[in-house]
């Protein structure tokens, strides 16, 4: 399978597509939530129970 772009590359060209935002719904965040966005408010929500014990 070919990529046609890396890792880091997908990173940036999504977080550069992101808006600027005060709130974040972190939906799946399991053991590592999505810390790549500055805001005020960060809801992690998590459906799995291993995740959240």
């Amino acid at each position: 399978m070919k990529y046609l772009c890396n890792k880091n590359e997908l990173l940036t060209a999504s977080l550069n597509a992101i808006k600027p935002c005060s709130k974040l719904l972190d939906i799946g965040c399991g053991i590592r939530p999505f810390a790549n966005i500055e805001c005020k408010i960060h809801i992690c929500c998590e459906p799995y129970n291993e995740y959240i014990e």
